[in-house]
């Protein structure tokens, strides 16, 4: 019996990379490119015609950019979208719209003049798009609502809430953090893993829309309640004993870094239990080993669950260990954090 193939349309205004890219994915077994436009308004009219498995997206493009252009495809046929990003200031702002507007994921385009960081770029776009192919897609995230913020007070937080969260957590993240309150008692530590140079737009972008402060972390920063800190993309994320976050690019952990594990690890020696871990949708098993730890000490621990998640890996390796308390869908984890805390 023929196994269905995973059809791709791509749209992007480079002819060049839509050639090299349509003929990378067709020498994969299992993929088929069924079409190729090269602005947003072509690339609609082409999903509804072609009816893809996945959209792969340049986020800059004429006539139509791919905020734009998401948002239209979404409302008139869902479909997986992957975001591919240039690493620029503009490019990364573009791409978080793109997120909010629907689209599952992104990646980093490639610089042309470098071949091994062309091969992880394909290697990375395979991987993706068979994990995205038939995700049941939502048009639009939810709508937040205007924001106050409080002002953060310069004392270490008493009680911290860590969070491991990969692939499809770009779009569930901001799901969780915006239903926290500004004035939650603890400070939020987050692990996604995300390319350099993306994760200071990522926090710009969460903050704008959720009363938590949400911040880039730096080393040295004093962990305060009611701020949540994203570890940069390449770097590991520790706590030291005098609360205060410590960064550092010591040798990739389990093939992770920022890797959530040591992170879990050092969240759990300093506080304890006056912990809450949580793992979110993600591939691999990253945090498992960290989470474990937190609830050997005494913390707490919540995952997503599987109807939820874009990927069911992290927090499926969590649960099946036994180091899940809580197991919640994602419209529910906000409130089951803030139950945790004051329980």
């Amino acid at each position: 019996m023929k196994t269905k193939k995973i059809r791709v349309l791509i749209v992007d205004d480079s002819h060049l990379f839509c050639k090299f890219l349509a003929s990378s994915i067709n020498s994969e077994p299992g993929f088929e490119v069924v079409g190729i436009a090269h602005n947003g308004l072509e690339g609609i009219a082409k999903a509804r015609e072609l009816k893809p498995d996945v959209v792969t997206m340049d986020v800059l493009m004429p006539e139509m950019d791919g905020v734009e252009a998401v948002g239209k495809l979404m409302a008139e046929t869902p479909t997986p979208i992957l975001m591919v990003s240039s690493l620029t200031k503009q490019g990364a702002a573009i791409t978080f719209e793109a997120i909010e507007a629907g689209a599952l994921d992104f990646i980093k385009k490639y610089a042309a003049t470098d071949r091994q960081e062309m091969n992880q770029f394909l290697e990375e776009v395979i991987k993706k798009i068979r994990l995205i192919a038939g995700i049941k897609v939502v048009t639009h995230l939810k709508q937040f609502p205007e924001i106050k913020k409080r002002d953060t007070k310069m004392i270490t937080s008493p009680k911290i809430v860590a969070i491991a969260v990969s692939t499809g957590g770009p779009s569930a993240l901001p799901v969780v953090l915006q239903e926290l309150p500004g004035d939650l008692p603890a400070a939020v530590i987050v692990v996604q893993h995300m390319a350099e140079g993306f994760t200071a737009e990522y926090a710009r972008w969460l903050g704008e829309r959720c009363s938590l402060a949400v911040v880039e972390a730096k080393n040295n920063d004093i962990v305060k309640s009611g701020v949540c800190y994203i570890a940069p993309g390449n770097y590991h994320l520790l706590l030291g004993n005098t609360g205060r976050i410590k960064i550092n690019q010591e040798p990739m952990f389990q093939g992770y870094r920022p890797s959530a594990n040591l992170t879990f690890e050092s969240v759990a020696a300093v506080y304890r239990q006056n912990a809450v871990g949580l793992i979110m949708t993600g591939m691999g098993n990253d945090g498992a080993r960290g989470i474990a730890r937190i609830k050997e000490l005494g913390g707490r621990t919540i995952a997503q669950d599987e109807a939820t998640s874009v990927v069911f890996g992290m927090n499926r390796v969590a649960i099946n260990e036994g180091s899940i308390q809580s197991v919640v869908p994602l419209d529910k984890i906000a409130e089951e954090i803030v139950r945790q805390l004051f329980s």
